[in-house]
């Protein structure tokens, strides 16, 4: 079954044993990681990393498979160890700790000074996932069509320095992107899917407690 790279899951299960030692010294081991709906096993031992020994490999793994993603280490922390000969632990998407890929551009208003905008591509603001959020220093957070973000032009580094610095000081990590591409496409409506799954998730569980 092939991995869908733009539909990342929520967690994922890791199960590590066989370690040993690479020519270097460095603590290896084999992994296996498994979410609904896929799995990946280590082709070889990879590095573990030496604070726990079990970790370090299968949370890089899971960023690369999908892209855009950071894990930590669940709440439960890790079963089992290196002594015992395996060890088990659920890795959880670190959300605060995702890059959000950004395109400044600038809004081309007749007769006024060009306004600097982020388009935030990946991030749906309807429920069709057609719209996009958008930032400007005034009106903040609203949603944009791709139609109005073509009607603006690229913004150079130095036009959105200062929305920029505005961003990351409410919170954004920013991966700053050239354009809007497909694949920004896709990470939307994945996430507007994992979206609609919390918010019914959140619906049933209201009900039953009503």
């Amino acid at each position: 079954m092939g991995i869908d790279k733009f539909n990342p899951p929520e967690s994922a299960l890791v199960t590590v044993w066989g370690w040993s030692h690479d020519v270097n010294g460095n603590p290896v081991a084999r992994y296996e990681i498994l979410w609904p709906g896929g799995s990946f096993a280590s082709p070889r031992r990879e590095q573990v990393g030496y604070r726990d020994k079990v970790s370090q490999s299968a949370l890089w793994r899971l960023s690369q498979l999908f892209p855009g993603t950071a894990w930590k280490i669940g709440p439960d922390g890790i079963k089992g160890s290196r002594e015992a000969g395996e060890a088990v632990f659920r890795a959880v998407r670190n959300h605060d700790a995702e890059f959000v890929p950004v395109i400044f551009r600038l809004e081309k208003a007749p007769g006024c000074k060009p306004t600097p905008i982020a388009f935030f591509p990946t991030l749906p603001a309807d429920y069709a996932g057609l719209d996009v959020v958008c930032y400007a220093h005034l009106g903040q957070h609203s949603g944009a069509s791709k139609a109005y973000y073509r009607t603006t032009r690229r913004a150079r580094p130095s036009e959105y320095a200062e929305l920029r610095h505005e961003l990351e000081s409410i919170g954004y990590r920013l991966e700053i992107c050239q354009r809007w591409t497909p694949a920004h496409d896709a990470r939307r409506l994945a996430e507007l899917r994992r979206q609609n799954v919390a918010a019914n998730r959140v619906a049933e569980k209201e009900g039953a407690g009503a």
